[in-house]
Order: C-alpha cells, then sequence, then structure tokens
C-alpha cells in the first residue's frame, strides 16, 4: 500500500513538475526573443549612429584638410609678396622707382577678399585691405590727372602693408615654449 501512495504522489506530481517546466521554457523562450529583438534593434541604432558619426568625420576631416590647403596658398601668397615687397625696397630704393611689388599685393589683396569669411576677422586682414585701398586711390587720384603721384605716402603705406604681411605671416607659426630644465 505504501507504493501506491508513493507513486500516487510522484505520478500527480509529475504532470504539474512537467507543466511547470513547460511554462518556464516558453518563458525563457519568449525572454530570449524579447532579448534578441531588443539586442537586434539596439545594433541597428547603433549602427546608424556609426555611419552618422562616420559621416560627421569625413566632413570634419574634408574641411579641415580645404581649410589648410586654403591656409597654406594664403601662406604661400604672403611669403611671395614680403619677398617682392623687401625687393621692391632695397632695389628701388635709390632711384625712387616703386611698385614692382603691386602685382603680388594685388594678388594677396583679391585672395583675401576671395576668402573673406575665413580671415576677414583678423585685424591685419583688415588693415591690408585698408592700405591696399589707400595704394589703389593713390594711383586713380594721379592717372585721373587730379594731382602729382605722392611717392612718400605711397612709400608709406607700402612699409604699412609689409608690416601687416609681416604680422600675418606670425600668427600661422607655431608659438615656442620654453622647455622646462632638468
Amino acid at each position: 500500500m505504501l507504493f501506491g501512495v508513493l507513486s500516487y504522489c510522484v505520478f500527480s506530481l509529475t504532470p504539474k513538475k512537467k507543466g511547470e517546466d513547460l511554462a518556464t521554457k516558453e518563458d525563457i523562450a519568449e525572454i530570449t526573443k524579447e532579448i534578441e529583438s531588443v539586442k537586434d534593434s539596439y545594433n541597428k541604432s547603433l549602427e546608424k549612429h556609426k555611419i552618422k558619426l562616420q559621416k560627421e568625420f569625413e566632413s570634419y576631416k574634408y574641411i579641415n584638410e580645404l581649410c589648410n590647403s586654403i591656409d597654406k596658398e594664403l601662406l604661400r601668397k604672403l611669403v611671395t609678396c614680403k619677398r617682392e615687397m623687401e625687393n621692391d625696397f632695397r632695389i628701388h630704393q635709390d632711384n625712387d622707382d616703386y611698385g614692382s611689388c603691386e602685382p603680388s599685393i594685388k594678388s594677396l589683396y583679391d585672395y583675401l577678399k576671395n576668402y573673406d569669411v575665413r580671415y576677414k576677422h583678423d585685424e591685419n586682414v583688415e588693415l591690408i585691405f585698408e592700405h591696399y585701398e589707400k595704394i589703389e586711390g593713390l594711383r586713380e587720384y594721379n592717372e585721373e590727372g587730379c594731382g602729382p603721384f605722392e611717392k612718400p605716402q605711397y612709400i608709406e603705406e607700402l612699409g604699412r602693408i609689409h608690416s601687416y604681411v609681416d604680422r600675418l605671416i606670425a600668427s600661422f607659426l607655431p608659438k615656442f615654449t620654453n622647455k622646462p630644465e632638468h
């Protein structure tokens, strides 16, 4: 009789226990499915974010390279202008025949005007504009027959432009730092 009672308990518990196990397996399967769905959604979102960041990085990289290229060309024009102005001062100092540096100053002026969005905030650029326009005014005034060409004022304006060109070149140079002594 004991065996019958035990077998009754075992058989009556077994289907209930199996049902609980099935429910647990179904719950685990559903939970796993939901986790996979969340993972998939997260991975898709992450991938979209990576693509967006990559596009932003590529855009920033392109703009940075473009700005570096523009700055490199500006430096080339500044150095050319500086060299030609110094040659003009050195060569024509004795015979008062200035003006051979004007094409390089005009080239610099035009370049800065083309990229004024990038450079107009710089005080030296504004001063180069101002004093080059004064030189143009002196030339036009003389060419229209309104008076003699003012060489002293012209030379003074060239000297000012030269100093602004120097300062603008210096603004592109890296700053020196003193290394601490060991």
